[in-house]
């Protein structure tokens, strides 16, 4: 496309007049200033009134029209009528991707059946706080928030001697409605 630069950045920003190895126009919409600069040499461009700048004509053509990179390919190859070679094209799938429904059922297996209810109910227990791994807590703190238990965190000593940080809230089984104070990150 550099070869046709001299013709291409009259049309894409009408008003503009080169000046050296510049191509200057207000914005990029066109028109008479010197705002945005178009190297003539290497398709490097900058609109330096709002510090928007590319590297090349086709990130320029994607700036002006609003679209990605990707999609201002797609456009200059039709409009300049070029064909995309056989050994570009993508080859057809061999293995397809698997069904929605398929998907939809692995990733609700990846989720936590627990959901955390804030603030904490009235009447709800008070927690005994001892991790799985870590045992009992060093130092807890409850987490107010206007008047309101919202949960506590636990400071726990690690095996190599370090501290993990805790939030426990109250968390609600989601299949059959039980609560039940959980470790919860």
């Amino acid at each position: 496309m550099l070869d046709r630069i001299d013709q291409l950045l009259p049309q894409w920003l009408p008003g503009g007049a080169r000046s050296g190895t510049e191509y200057e126009c207000a914005d990029l919409s066109g028109g008479r200033g010197t705002s945005c600069k178009i190297n003539i040499n290497t398709g490097a461009w900058a609109d330096f009134a709002t510090d928007d700048r590319g590297g090349d004509l086709i990130s320029l053509y994607a700036a002006i029209h609003g679209v990605n990179n990707g999609k201002a390919a797609r456009m200059l190859k039709d409009e300049m009528g070029w064909s995309t070679p056989d050994h570009v094209r993508a080859p057809a799938a061999q293995n397809p991707r698997p069904q929605v429904a398929q998907q939809a059922a692995a990733d609700a297996k990846k989720r936590s059946p627990w959901k955390s209810i804030t603030p904490v109910p009235v009447g709800a227990p008070e927690p005994d706080l001892v991790h799985w791994q870590r045992g009992a807590p060093q130092a807890s703190w409850k987490y107010v928030v206007d008047g309101q238990l919202y949960g506590y965190v636990g400071r726990y000593e690690t095996s190599d001697g370090g501290k993990d940080i805790v939030p426990w809230t109250w968390c609600q089984d989601t299949g059959d409605s039980r609560g039940l104070m959980k470790w919860h990150m």
